[in-house]
């Protein structure tokens, strides 16, 4: 399920650990299974919490699974899409496409608008308050939500994400790309 997954990847992001309260406990890795447990658990029992009014109607439970897997899909797109518009403020890891790097993102984006096209639309017709989608208006209120709290708050402190990996690069170039970007 997207949103369960959307849920543990938020809990588990350390970019942001020291802004979530209690955030070595929801990241300490536990030895036997060497994974970050207690967040596992929290995640569990906060998708059980958003599932509960799924149990009401077929309406809630299509705008959860729609507004989630839209969401993800936007949450995957917008690198991507920077990657395409901005292609030189990125450095290239380890880890790349090599020349088929730009078609790859190209399919990818197409794709990822495809299925918020798909996901948006109403599931059964004719369309009544009860068979609409109510994805739009989900995503519409995150993306208000989100704008509302980083230009009052997150724009003055937030500086992006922690990377784990080492490059080896210039500093004039790493000056450059922080500049431009």
């Amino acid at each position: 399920m997207p949103w369960l997954y959307n849920i543990f990847e938020t809990l588990s992001e350390k970019s942001v650990e020291v802004y979530r309260p209690g955030s070595y406990w929801w990241l300490k890795i536990h030895s036997r299974t060497s994974c970050p447990l207690n967040a596992v658990w929290l995640s569990c029992l906060i998708a059980f919490i958003f599932a509960l009014p799924c149990l009401a109607n077929t309406t809630t439970h299509m705008a959860i699974i729609s507004l989630s897997t839209v969401c993800l899909y936007i949450s995957y797109g917008l690198p991507i899409l920077c990657k395409i518009l901005y292609p030189h403020t990125f450095l290239r890891g380890p880890f790349h496409l090599g020349s088929f790097s730009r078609f790859i993102n190209i399919v990818s984006l197409i794709w990822i608008n495809f299925i918020i096209v798909l996901f948006a639309l109403p599931t059964i017709y004719p369309i009544s308050s009860i068979t609409m989608n109510y994805t739009s208006i989900g995503v519409l209120s995150i993306l208000i939500c989100s704008g509302f709290a980083y230009f009052c708050s997150a724009k003055y402190w937030f500086e992006g994400p922690v990377t784990n990996l080492i490059f080896n690069y210039n500093k004039d170039k790493l000056d450059f790309i922080v500049k431009n970007f």
